[in-house]
């Protein structure tokens, strides 16, 4: 019995029942949406029984007909057999979803299937975006394929993308500052869209630095290089590495003492970029400085030395004479790979080590 003075809380006929269960419902419906979304932005990879039992939620709720930004999070967290399984059974998927796989494809061992994914697309209702034409133009890049990337450039400008979207623009400078052979200078066409560029990032620089670089045109990518109004470690790494690789040890070093000053921080393909100028020149005093700053930096944080990274301090320090600290180095690796035992055994050879048995 109620209380007296006060009234239930109850619907005053049926209408107002359907009407609250109907609240109720709909309020319910959205909270398992908000939480299974919330599960999906994690960071970390939900284990395989975990994601199946997020999966298995949306398809009893229903949320797998209508409800694509359920989906999209769950299919990239899907391997690329299980999300292309997946896929084929959403109706009407949406252009986010569509996105979704053709960046699957881009990433996978054919990237050269985005294409004929991309043809699919246009088969339905889903219209192409930005994101669209960035995957396939990262697909066309990891492929190769000159012709495929002209085509979606010239999408691009068909649709109204051109210029006006930095990201986009910077997948296309990328695409022809890497392709290679074809009828065109690819090298040319990046420069176009380069200088047509609104606005300009550095990753946009960065992709015009290694497009010079990888032609070895290295005076084409010091000018880029000097010009740029803002540089990142991949700036400065590509510039060394180019250098030392081309057999300019001496700007690679110089360059290399710039970045220092500059505060950028050292990672594994710079050090190793020095190392080679080091060995090649022979100066000890800088390859010492090397190993220190790597065993300062490595030495007990998560970190480990790579592999490469020891073998090239073997080969600067044998290329230097140091024979007894190439082997130090050796002796105290944690793993070691047949370069390494290359590495000390030409070491010993050049200083007169070796002896053979009859």
């Amino acid at each position: 019995m109620l209380a007296e003075g006060k009234r239930a809380n109850i619907p005053a006929n049926a209408n107002d029942l359907t009407r609250t269960s109907s609240t109720c419902t709909i309020t319910s419906s959205r909270a398992l949406q908000q939480r299974l979304f919330s599960l999906l932005q994690r960071k970390q990879q939900p284990a395989l029984e975990h994601l199946a039992q997020i999966h298995a939620q949306i398809l009893i709720n229903g949320f797998s007909r209508t409800k694509n930004f359920l989906l999209a999070p769950l299919l990239s967290f899907y391997s690329y057999s299980s999300a292309h399984s997946v896929f084929k059974d959403i109706q009407s998927p949406s252009t986010i979803l569509w996105n979704q796989m053709i960046r699957a494809h881009a990433r996978s061992q054919s990237p050269a299937n985005s294409i004929q994914f991309f043809n699919q697309m246009l088969l339905t209702d889903a219209r192409p975006d930005a994101y669209t034409y960035s995957f396939l133009l990262a697909a066309c890049t990891s492929s190769l394929s000159l012709r495929a990337g002209q085509q979606v450039h010239s999408k691009v400008l068909t649709n109204g993308y051109y210029s006006s979207n930095v990201f986009l623009m910077s997948k296309l400078v990328n695409f022809y500052a890497a392709a290679v052979g074809g009828d065109c200078d690819a090298l040319a066409y990046a420069r176009k869209v380069f200088d047509d560029m609104s606005e300009r990032n550095v990753v946009s620089w960065n992709s015009m630095l290694a497009g010079y670089m990888r032609r070895r045109n290295l005076d084409g990518a010091r000018r880029i290089f000097d010009e740029m109004p803002e540089r990142n470690v991949v700036s400065w790494t590509t510039m060394i590495s180019g250098y030392a690789k081309n057999g300019k040890c001496k700007q690679a070093l110089n360059l290399f003492g710039q970045m220092r000053k500059a505060g950028v921080g050292l990672d594994r393909v710079v050090l190793l970029a020095a190392l080679t100028a080091c060995a090649e020149l022979g100066d000890l005093r800088m390859g010492m400085w090397i190993h220190s700053y790597i065993r300062e930096t490595f030495d007990g944080s998560s970190q480990r030395v790579f592999v490469s990274l020891n073998n090239a301090l073997i080969h600067m320090y044998a290329s230097c004479g140091m024979i007894d600290e190439a082997y130090e180095v050796f002796r105290w690796m944690p793993e070691r790979s047949a370069v390494s035992w290359t590495s000390l055994i030409a070491a010993f050879a050049k200083a007169g080590l070796c002896t053979c048995s009859s």
